[in-house]
């Protein structure tokens, strides 16, 4: 027997129930229409719960846009970070060339990050040498640059640099042609190369700027304090600009000669050879017989000085061509060799 106090799912309940709801509403009657003023609030109300919630979905696109670019700049960070701060390849291959890289000492084969000989540097390039490294490249204009261990360069351009740390030498050339070309930035001011071989060397508390050849200019605050060859400039916090003679050769130069690009000996005269020592050592030449000089340097030299620096060459090259030499100085004196000097 059925409960009577269940409900009932049967169609004949369902047509009851919707009977009786349609009775209700003509009941009621129609519904007043809504005021216009209160239906204009509801739309403002709507509109701003919808302009809300785009919004919100906007930002949530951002973040999630901007997170992921952290991310990525991050890695790109931490990349640099491992690989020394070496030059890397976030450039595109398209940006212009500003320098190639010549020679490099000290830096482990299969090293990540490190430059190699052939190396092409382009704007924004950074380089950095630990103890024992040093580099050496050619900018577009032909001025050699060579970087001591434990130096942070960044080029900005073919005709800027920014010094952070450590030391460079600037083999420039002629003065004439490319006079104020080159400016080197550095927290002590801005060194131009005024056609010269200079050094700059910074130090905890100032720099020295060093010309084995020609002129370089420091400026700094709207002053300009001239380097002129042979001497030091020196600028220290608190002490002012001093200068002071210096050696075109010794102890402060070597560093530079140990990088030197490499001289192709194979078929070259005895006086272009010369003329490099020259320029690498800061050695002047002398004959000591003046006569001979010229049949001397037309000399045609064969072999290859890769692995040898300039001074080092020396006992190896002018044995061959029947001379020997000595110091004086600064001065290199070039000799016939006596019976039983030669090899």
């Amino acid at each position: 027997m059925e409960d009577p106090t269940q409900p009932s799912d049967t169609p004949h309940d369902s047509s009851e129930e919707t009977e009786a709801l349609a009775k209700l509403l003509r009941l009621a009657g129609p519904r007043l229409p809504v005021p216009a003023e209160r239906e204009a609030r509801l739309r403002v109300v709507s509109h701003g719960h919808w302009s809300a919630s785009v919004r919100r979905a906007r930002r949530l696109k951002w973040t999630m846009w901007t997170g992921a670019s952290l991310a990525a700049a991050g890695l790109v960070l931490t990349v640099v970070i491992l690989a020394g701060w070496r030059p890397f390849p976030i450039l595109p291959g398209s940006a212009p060339r500003v320098a190639t890289v010549l020679r490099v000492e000290g830096f482990g084969a299969g090293q990540a990050g490190a430059p190699a000989a052939g190396m092409i540097l382009r704007p924004g390039a950074a380089l950095a040498t630990e103890s024992g490294e040093r580099i050496a490249f050619r900018m577009l204009d032909g001025a050699t640059i060579r970087l001591d261990g434990d130096t942070r360069l960044h080029l900005i351009s073919a005709t800027a640099l920014e010094l952070s740390r450590g030391a460079l030498y600037v083999d420039s050339g002629a003065p004439a042609p490319r006079q104020g070309l080159l400016e080197i930035r550095t927290p002590w001011g801005v060194v131009r190369d005024v056609g010269t071989q200079f050094q700059i060397r910074l130090v905890e508390d100032g720099i020295h700027l060093s010309v084995r050849e020609g002129k370089a200019r420091l400026e700094r605050e709207g002053t300009a304090h001239e380097a002129l060859s042979g001497t030091e400039l020196i600028l220290r916090s608190g002490a002012g600009v001093t200068t002071r003679p210096i050696s075109r050769t010794g102890e402060d130069w070597e560093w530079i000669a140990g990088i030197a690009p490499p001289f192709e000996l194979e078929g070259r005269p005895l006086g272009e050879y010369l003329d490099w020592v020259s320029q690498e050592t800061g050695l002047a030449i002398r004959f000591e017989d003046a006569a001979e000089a010229g049949r001397a340097r037309a000399i045609v030299l064969h072999g290859a000085i890769d692995t040898l620096s300039p001074r080092e060459s020396l006992a190896a090259v002018l044995p061959t061509c029947g001379l020997t030499h000595s110091f004086e100085g600064d001065t290199l004196i070039i000799r016939p060799a006596a019976p039983g000097e030669t090899p």
